[in-house]
């Protein structure tokens, strides 16, 4: 499950049955947490993930999925997944520090006449090439295409389908078109 060889400080917190945790060639995690609860969840670290530190949680009755696509590069994050729900991330993707992908809430919200709980979760979808800078949070239900930058310290509650963008803002918004990235400094 975990290769000594290449992690460091991971501690693992499973509580029940046919959960799996992959991690594929050259993968390197260190510093991590990863909490499962529940039965049959799966978190998949792709091959050349570097992911440094923060927690990863999936918990629920129904089995719930993380997926860390090859060449992505972490350097802090807490992801929660709930309910059966995904969180993936794609290929090639630069992950800043302090980040919070948050798939659900993990407690109800209530419409106060009906009593029916008004705050499902919801998956998290982050496509190929994409640049989460320092401090962002994405909320439940949030997909984002293709080659966007997400501005340091925004707050991510809407899906953006426009690729070459800069996101920025609380909430974010779309404030520059036109732009990709490149991991050197050109």
């Amino acid at each position: 499950m975990i290769n000594k060889g290449t992690d460091q400080n991971v501690v693992l917190e499973v509580h029940g049955n046919e959960n799996r945790i992959e991690i594929q060639q050259n993968a390197r995690i260190a510093n991590l947490k990863i909490v499962i609860c529940g039965n049959g969840h799966k978190v998949t670290f792709g091959e050349n993930v570097f992911f440094n530190s923060g927690m990863i949680i999936v918990e629920g009755l129904t089995p719930g999925e993380v997926f860390i696509g090859r060449d992505t590069t972490c350097w802090g994050a807490n992801i929660h997944c709930m309910e059966g729900k995904r969180v993936i991330l794609g290929k090639d993707c630069m992950l800043s520090d302090n980040l919070n992908l948050w798939g659900g809430d993990s407690h109800s919200v209530l419409d106060l006449q009906s009593r029916k709980r008004i705050n499902p979760s919801a998956d998290i979808i982050i496509h190929d090439h994409v640049w989460l800078g320092q401090g962002v949070t994405i909320l439940k239900g949030v997909e984002l295409a293709p080659d966007i930058i997400v501005a340091n310290h925004a707050l991510v509650t809407k899906s953006c389908k426009t690729s070459h963008c800069v996101l920025g803002g609380m909430p974010a918004a779309v404030i520059k078109t036109g732009v990709t990235w490149d991991r050197n400094l050109l």
